[in-house]
Parts: C-alpha cells; structure tokens; sequence
C-alpha cells in the first residue's frame, strides 16, 4: 500500500511537472512601447477654400512587439466624442501607421454624418485598434486621441455673368 501511495505521488508530480513546463512554454515575452494614437494639432478652426488642405494628420507607433508569426492591422476610427462610436466613421484598415483629414473632408463628416451646424465647435476622438492575428487570441491594444475642430459655414457658389444669360436664353426658347 505504502508503494502504492509512492506511485501516485511520483504520477502527480510528473503531471505536475508537464503541465508547468507547458504553462512556460505558453508565456511569450513582449517588449516595446504600448500603442499611442497623437494628432498633429489639439485645436482645429477649419477654414473654407478652394482646395483641399490637409488640416489634421493622426500618426501612431507599432504597439508592444508581438512574435514573428502573429500579423497586426490597425483599424482607425474617428467620432464625436460624446458618441462612444456608436454613431463613428466607418472602420479604415490602415498600415502605414497614420491617417489624414483634409479641410473639405473633415467639415463635410462633422456637418452630414454627425449633424453638427456650419460653425460650431465639435470634440472629436479618434480610436485605433490593434488587432493581432495569429494561432492564439490576443487582445487587441486600443490608443485614443481628442481634438477641437471648429466647422465653417460653406459659402455658396456663385454664377458667372455668362452662364446665367446662357440659362435665360434657354429657358425663354422653350416658352
């Protein structure tokens, strides 16, 4: 009986043992800097022209180090603040670490997606994800960043003196 008990007690060790050895075989060692989302500008006064200008540019670093056999993609999102992205930009899959806005791109999102009247100021928040793929689930690394932006009223277009007398002449030939 006394053997018995031995060899239980040698069985469960050398279970114990594996399981352990597993367990640290499991465990993979990460470095480098956790992800961070910044904005190239805190406060934003958009302005009307004529040309599209970049006005905003969103950069963010690799993340924390994952093994050669995981692959990343940094899913970006942009929102209004108080939104909790329930009502954001549709997912952008980006890998080139940044994202940029112009001034006609930006205030036409704040203004038809988002409701906000020509001229007033908006918090927005942008969101990147991290998200890792390979043969286990890893959870994904999230990075936040806030920005002011102040849309402007769009000014309407005017007619040249020659297209008008163009569409009254036409519009008197067809009476």
């Amino acid at each position: 009986m006394n053997t018995l008990y031995k060899i239980l007690l040698l069985i469960i060790l050398v279970i114990g043992l594996t399981f352990n050895a597993c367990c640290d075989a499991d465990e993979e060692k990460v470095s480098g800097t956790p992800l961070k989302l910044t904005a190239s500008e805190d406060t934003i006064i958009l302005v009307e022209s004529e040309y599209p200008i970049e006005v905003i540019t969103f950069i963010w670093n690799k993340g924390i180090d994952r093994p050669a056999y995981n692959t990343v993609m940094y899913i970006f999102r942009l929102d209004m603040a108080i939104n909790n992205f329930e009502a954001s930009t549709d997912p952008d899959t980006i890998n080139h670490f940044k994202k940029s806005y112009s001034n006609l791109e930006l205030n036409k999102t704040i203004i038809e997606k988002w409701g906000v009247y020509p001229g007033e100021f908006v918090n927005l928040k942008a969101r990147v994800v991290a998200k890792i793929n390979g043969p286990k689930f890893i959870y994904p690394e999230i990075a936040y960043c806030e920005v002011a932006v102040q849309t402007f009223v769009p000014q309407p277009k005017l007619l040249s003196k020659d297209k008008r007398v163009g569409e009254i002449t036409n519009n008197t030939a067809k009476q």
